[in-house]
């Protein structure tokens, strides 16, 4: 107990200054509604610059002052990308995020660079009143945030800023009124990737060196402080409603997230699975926050609602599971899959859109009975000569998946990789891992009821066939169903790829243990 409450002053510490990396993060991704992915470069820049000029002799403010400009010419650089090249701006930052890795070398000419013996903010401001810098860095870190959201406030109640907000908003709305919005997105990443660039100068004083990955998973932490903040905001008596207790919750939430870290990590956690940590928190404090639109919360709805997806029998077969339970737990979900879709989606969907029951019905029939159907007319009719077609049909669905994923990425064009679209991935991904734990959890549960029939091939078949769901078929559905709601094709088009990838990797342990047990 001792141990933990003597952390407690450099947790708050650290989670006001990355407080100001938070901000930072919370100008793309909530108020311009982008994905910008150079946090974790830009966050190196500004730390490389800081101990590079320290080392120079250079006066410290004026040190700092420099990682600020550092940071906005990394911001300017994805803005460049993304507004005069076309660039996604998901990409655009990956892209400058790589690049600045290089640029960080070069400025440090080494991966790890101290400044043990050299001033700092912290000491300097020690030096005058005497406290010492484990207090100096707590208030001179509220000073800094608090001036810094101030600031923003003010910045965001004139006309550039409210045009700005606006460009979040509803993009096509403010250019129709005659306003530029490669120049609103342009201030907003250069503003951001500045403040990211002052938290890392900051951070690099406070820790005494400057490192090349220290800014790796600077985005997780970000988003966590945000998501964080936006959970415990919501509990305050006004809630989010004013722009500034927005910004606020943001540096909160970063010192929430450093006093969980500080717990953990009394508690012996292995400080290299921090990074796991951080993912998980940000999984979890998005799903109690999730908000989503009506289309992609329908979307979310549907794949859930699609049968056990054709995926799951590989997956089984290479895990060394019951691949003949899979098989028929497949096919009955399947044939009852034109009935229960509609009834699902009508139970669980209906409060954000209204539900096409009987489109749904007849488009599943479609895409579902009548396939079956054709092909047990073929084999009655041809015989043993059908075989020779059915070797090609394998490559033939999965062509026709990756045209349903092509015609859902063109329908959605520029919103596929906004942050409001991209939000679904995390949820996806719960969904997937969710379905594998619940399946496997069920037929442990059943094991010790009835062990003959839920051995750990029977574990592993329905494992696969609860986790994985026929999300070419939601696709499919979500396009033809709800045509107006486009949208609503992205979660099973993100649920496509990801749970081919979760689906591999979980098939690849359950072999290697099954070679155990054997």
């Amino acid at each position: 107990m001792s141990g933990f409450l003597a952390s407690l002053p450099g947790a708050c510490a650290q989670g006001i200054i990355w407080g100001i990396m938070a901000v930072g993060v919370y100008l793309t991704f909530k108020v311009l509604d982008l994905a910008d992915l150079t946090v974790d470069g830009s966050f190196g820049t500004g730390g490389a610059v800081l101990v590079v000029c320290t080392i120079a002799g250079m006066n410290i403010w004026l040190a700092m002052l420099l990682a600020f400009l550092a940071g906005c010419i990394a911001g300017l650089v994805t803005g460049i990308l993304h507004t005069k090249f076309g660039i996604p701006a998901i990409l655009a930052g990956i892209l400058t995020q790589l690049a600045l890795y290089s640029v960080n070398l070069r400025i440090m000419g080494k991966s790890n660079t101290p400044i043990l013996a050299k001033g700092t903010v912290f000491s300097a401001v020690s030096n005058m009143t005497g406290l010492p810098q484990s207090t100096v860095a707590i208030i001179l870190g509220i000073l800094l945030a608090v001036a810094i959201v101030a600031i923003l406030y003010w910045f965001f109640g004139t006309e550039i800023g409210s045009a700005l907000r606006a460009t979040g908003n509803n993009e096509y709305m403010i250019r129709a009124l005659g306003v530029n919005t490669n120049s609103t997105k342009m201030i907003a990443l250069v503003l951001s990737n500045a403040l990211i660039g002052l938290s890392g100068a900051l951070i690099c004083q406070s820790q005494k060196y400057a490192d090349i990955g220290m800014g790796t998973g600077a985005i997780v932490i970000g988003l966590a402080a945000i998501v964080i903040g936006e959970v415990l905001g919501r509990l305050l008596p006004g809630g989010l409603t004013q722009f500034s207790v927005r910004l606020a919750s943001a540096v909160f939430g970063s010192v929430v997230y450093f006093l969980i870290r500080a717990i953990v990590l009394q508690l012996g956690m292995d400080a290299n699975d921090m990074k796991l940590l951080s993912a998980v928190i940000v999984a979890v404090a998005l799903c109690a926050i999730f908000h989503l639109s009506g289309p992609l919360a329908v979307g979310v709805i549907l794949v859930g609602c699609c049968p056990s997806g054709t995926s799951s029998n590989v997956m089984s077969y290479l895990s060394r599971g019951d691949v003949a339970l899979d098989v028929s737990i497949g096919i009955l979900s399947t044939l009852c899959a034109p009935f229960m879709i509609p009834l699902l989606m009508q139970l669980l969907a209906s409060q954000y859109v209204s539900v096409p029951t009987q489109s749904l019905f007849l488009n599943a029939v479609k895409v579902v009975l009548f396939p079956i159907a054709l092909g047990v007319i073929c084999h009655m009719i041809f015989g043993k000569k059908i075989e020779k077609v059915t070797v090609a049909l394998p490559i033939v669905s999965q062509v026709a998946i990756l045209l349903i994923i092509g015609v859902v990425v063109a329908a959605n064009g520029p919103k596929l990789f906004v942050a409001s679209s991209l939000v679904a991935i995390p949820v996806v991904i719960l969904h997937n891992l969710c379905g594998y734990s619940l399946g496997f959890g069920f037929s442990k549960l059943m094991y010790k009821i009835y062990p003959k029939g839920f051995r750990y091939a029977q574990q592993k078949a329905i494992t696969f066939e609860v986790g994985m769901q026929d999300s070419a078929l939601g696709a499919t559905l979500a396009l033809t169903s709800f045509a107006t709601n486009p949208l609503a094709a992205v979660p099973s088009t993100f649920f496509s790829v990801w749970h081919n990838i979760s689906g591999a990797i979980l098939a690849n342990f359950f072999a290697r243990t099954a070679e155990k047990k054997d």
